[in-house]
């Protein structure tokens, strides 16, 4: 066999438990070939997405994966699948092994499957595995039953699908510097565009800021008692932090919905739950927190 790439190839939103039993597969493949990943630019489902793909490439490269493909869906998905074979797996990406999960399809009109995969593999020389698909508590785990956990709120079972935290990156926003008059200063950052967002809500979250990473609560939603936004935001306010971090990117994780965003007839009563809400998130990570 030519020596090349083992790629395990697929969409990977979320780079969930499935996805990295595929990805675990390319890292020990038989033949000491290189691990690397196939995927796409953006969601080939045009669904909203789990990981954006600088999210997507540190979960990867932190499974092992030594070389990341990040590929134009448009420009493939009318191929016929020999020819996405040849011309691109073989061709231009100079791949001798694929990995993939067992309900894979590929080609215009998602013509091929792994039975076409496997034929053509055998066909052109190149070494296939297919992975039987990962059931999770007695359902198929797959990207969209975690991005409709995520936008309903449970965060603490998507995690356990994704065998992760979700996690969102940003670069710190100024906001309205409302927190800080009010002793819970709170850095903001936007989401992506096309990305799930948590159901509006007030999360508890870590913090992860120059590579430390720190307790945290964080706001989801449109901010109703203080401006309505237009676009929702994630506002952070981070435990034991007093740094000005304007400009620089964060990363945060959500481990568990508090409580869903209020709209307060008056600031004091916004702030004291806020307190509350802090309180209890401390509670969680001291271990004494009772639903």
């Amino acid at each position: 066999m030519q020596k090349g790439l083992c790629a395990a190839i697929g969409d990977f939103d979320g780079v969930h438990l499935g996805h990295a039993r595929v990805i675990d597969a390319a890292v020990n493949n038989p033949y000491g070939l290189t691990p690397a990943v196939y995927t796409f630019e953006s969601n080939c489902k045009k669904a909203r997405v789990i990981t954006g793909n600088e999210a997507k490439t540190e979960l990867i490269k932190g499974l092992g994966i030594e070389k990341i493909i990040f590929d134009s869906f448009t420009d493939i998905k009318n191929m016929p699948p020999e020819r996405f074979i040849t011309d691109v797996l073989i061709k231009k990406h100079k791949i001798s092994a694929i990995v993939c999960g067992e309900d894979f399809k590929f080609g215009k009109n998602a013509s091929g499957d792994i039975s076409t995969l496997k034929a053509l593999c055998s066909k052109h020389g190149l070494w296939f595995e297919a992975v039987k698909l990962f059931d999770f508590a007695g359902k198929k785990l797959g990207s969209s039953a975690i991005r409709e956990l995520i936008s309903e709120g449970d965060v603490s079972s998507a995690a356990d699908m994704l065998g992760h935290f979700f996690f969102v990156n940003g670069t710190v926003v100024h906001g309205k510097r409302l927190g800080s008059k009010n002793d819970t200063p709170t850095v903001n950052i936007g989401f992506e565009k096309g990305s799930v967002v948590p159901a509006y809500g007030v999360y508890i979250t870590y913090c992860t800021v120059e590579g430390e990473r720190y307790r945290s609560i964080s706001n989801v939603g449109l901010r109703p008692s203080v401006e309505q936004a237009s676009l929702a935001n994630i506002e952070t306010n981070i435990f034991d932090f007093n740094k000005d971090i304007y400009g620089q990117s964060i990363k945060v994780e959500f481990l568990k919905m508090i409580r869903p965003e209020i709209k307060f007839k008056k600031p004091e009563l916004l702030y004291k739950q806020i307190q509350e809400d802090i309180q209890m998130a401390k509670a969680y990570f001291n271990g004494e927190y009772n639903e």
